[in-house]
C-alpha cells in the first residue's frame, strides 16, 4: 500500500512526521526525531521503499497518554473522569487511535518542510531541527 507522508516543524525545535496510508487516514505519527539527528531520513527512506509504518515503535497516535491529552484538549474538557473512558476505548476495550484532525498541527509555527514526492525544501526555509535532519553538513 502507498503511503504520503509529510514533516512539519514547529518552532524550528520540533519535528512531526504524518504518515497517510492509500486510503488518506492518518496511520502514523511521531515528533520525538530531534533526539536522534539522521532517523528520521532512515524512516522516510523506509517508507518510500513500501515499509508499512504499523511495525515501527512510537506512534503517537495510540499513546494511551497522548490520546488522553489530546482528547482533553480537542472536547473541550477540564479534567478527565471515569465517564469519558468511552472516549478513549472501544466496547471492546481497545485503544481508539488519535484522528488527523485531533493530531495534526495545523498552525502557522508549524512549518510544512518535506513531503512525499517533493522532498525536503530549500535551507534557508527551514529552522534548526529541520537544518540537523536534513543537512546535516
Amino acid at each position: 500500500m502507498p503511503y504520503r507522508y509529510e514533516v512539519k516543524e514547529s518552532h524550528g525545535a520540533l519535528l512531526t512526521l504524518y504518515v497517510w496510508d492509500g486510503n488518506g487516514t492518518l496511520v502514523y505519527g511521531n515528533s520525538s526525531w530531534t533526539r536522534a539527528p539522521g532517523s528520521l531520513r532512515d524512516r522516510l527512506k523506509a517508507l518510500e521503499a513500501g515499509e508499512n509504518p504499523a511495525a515501527w515503535e512510537g506512534n503517537e497516535l495510540l499513546s494511551e497518554e497522548l490520546v488522553r491529552d489530546a482528547r482533553r484538549v480537542f472536547l473541550g474538557c477540564g479534567l478527565w473522569d471515569e465517564a469519558q473512558e468511552e472516549e478513549i476505548f472501544d466496547q471492546e476495550g481497545a485503544l481508539i487511535p488519535l484522528s488527523e484532525a485531533e493530531y495534526y498541527e495545523d498552525q502557522p509555527s508549524a512549518r510544512l518542510i518535506c513531503a512525499s514526492g517533493y522532498g525536503p525544501v530549500p535551507p534557508e526555509e527551514m529552522g534548526q531541527a529541520g537544518l540537523r535532519e536534513f543537512y546535516p553538513d
